[in-house]
């Protein structure tokens, strides 16, 4: 109580230690990500993703929309997975490359986005007082960006493309594979891309689904049409969705989600459940 009040203090003051350390990687330059201030005053981030990393085994970990790397490195240091990351702002590439070496801690990093094509693209960052250095919320998509930041100013950049196919093209059907897409509103615009997912049998997706945005629904029966089952991700286990949930946080005024995360997989749900029941103790 007294750690956690004093941590808000210090976070109105804006006095960050020099570095943290968050399952088993130690980052640095905290008052430049706003993922690494939340870690710092809650001990956590995203939790439902670090308890759903020990439900299965995987062969391959791509990260698509990196970040800062979080998952990345958790994959390849915890989990001890191959990786492979994909992110497109520069900042963020460099402060990854840092940490890599920091923590001698290595995965691929592709430096460029994903979306259905090759080429070059516009990419949209904000800039606002309270944005990060680092950037949280980078996108293709501006009208994304506005849904949801209303107001707030951006730059844009320009960085390469390439088409999601080329991700699945090297997909070998005797391994498992996850692959996380956080591209903030362009996931409609990868999936749509290709039918590739629709013959394939062996790989798991984890999408985040903002609360208004206006391709939830049809990214969702997309990939129910290629065979997908969906879970909600929550810090209590897998939730089967049959839409999908964007359950609001509990504050009149919130546009934001209490879960974000939506687990897609072709595994029978007797499965799901029983691996639920093993590490949660009970199915929801």
């Amino acid at each position: 109580m007294f750690t956690s009040l004093l941590k808000r203090i210090l976070y109105k003051l804006k006095i960050f230690p020099p570095s943290l350390m968050f399952e088993g990687t130690k980052y640095t330059n905290i008052k430049d990500s706003n993922l690494l201030i939340e870690i710092f005053i809650s001990n956590s981030y995203e939790e439902e993703m670090l308890i759903f990393f020990d439900f299965f085994r995987y062969d391959h970990f791509f990260d698509i929309g990196a970040n800062i790397g979080l998952f990345s490195f958790y994959a390849t240091k915890i989990k001890r997975w191959p990786t492979t990351a994909y992110e497109a702002y520069p900042r963020n590439i460099e402060y990854i490359k840092k940490i890599m070496k920091l923590n001698n801690i290595f995965f691929e990093i592709n430096e460029t986005a994903i979306s259905n094509k090759f080429g070059k693209s516009k990419f949209h960052v904000p800039i606002a007082k309270n944005s990060s250095k680092l950037a949280s919320s980078s996108t293709l998509d501006i009208e994304e960006m506005k849904r949801i930041y209303e107001n707030i100013k951006y730059e844009t950049i320009e960085v390469s493309t390439i088409p999601f196919s080329s991700v699945l093209k090297d997909i070998n059907p005797k391994k498992n594979y996850l692959i996380k897409i956080d591209v903030e509103g362009w996931e409609y615009k990868i999936i749509s891309s290709t039918k590739i997912l629709k013959t394939l049998r062996n790989v798991d997706l984890i999408l985040e689904f903002n609360i208004n945005n206006p391709f939830n629904n049809k990214l969702f029966n997309l990939l129910m049409n290629f065979g997908y089952d969906s879970y909600l991700m929550t810090n209590k286990g897998l939730i089967k969705e049959f839409k999908p949930l964007t359950i609001p946080k509990p504050k009149i005024k919130s546009s934001r989600t209490i879960w974000r995360n939506h687990f897609f997989t072709k595994k029978p749900e007797h499965l799901i459940n029983k691996i639920n029941k093993e590490k949660i103790g009970y199915v929801i």
